[in-house]
């Protein structure tokens, strides 16, 4: 049976195609990445989701983080995972590319940052070790400060005049953890 999400043939059953054509929808709108939990959700269970890794079907790309092998490499890839990592055990939680992350995903900085910045709310916090790549802050961002570029999300940058400012991103009142 051939999969109506991208093309290719997988078993007979309605329930693996409509697993797919769920977990493919989300990982569309998030640059080809998925969790394990948003797998779960769709109705993959564990031990299918290590079967297609190892198939090559799926790439893990850090713990709890899985890339569709076909999907179209993104340039920000790395910045999807990062925003997709406090999401392995909170699904709930969501992260935003921001500080000078922000500012690079915006191409309004020529510097690309030795880690990635990720805003989460401030009742989250992160109980396990942060990945050495990744800089975590905390703050609560409303909806229009937020928006996706190229399926990730990230800050949104906005002077008075409603242009793009690298003062906006950089000197947010966010703490860091």
């Amino acid at each position: 049976m051939e999969c109506r999400s991208c093309g290719r043939p997988h078993g007979s059953g309605k329930w693996l195609s409509q697993w797919h054509t769920v977990l493919y929808g989300i990982a569309e709108d998030q640059a080809g990445y998925f969790t394990a939990a948003q797998a779960r959700a769709a109705g993959l269970h564990q031990v299918r989701l290590v079967q297609l890794a190892k198939q090559g079907e799926i790439e893990r790309v850090s713990r709890g983080v899985y890339r569709f092998a076909r999907f179209p490499v993104s340039r920000h890839g790395h910045l999807m995972e990062a925003v997709l990592w406090p999401q392995v055990r909170r699904p709930d939680v969501a992260g935003v590319v921001s500080h000078e992350s922000a500012l690079a995903i915006h191409e309004l900085s020529d510097v690309s940052p030795a880690r990635v910045h990720v805003t989460l709310p401030t009742a989250m916090r992160i109980r396990r070790q942060v990945p050495k790549g990744l800089a975590i802050h905390y703050a609560d961002l409303a909806p229009e400060d937020v928006e996706r570029v190229e399926g990730v999300p990230s800050r949104r940058p906005k002077g008075r005049s409603g242009t793009p400012t690298r003062a906006t991103l950089a000197t947010t009142s966010l703490r860091r953890r």
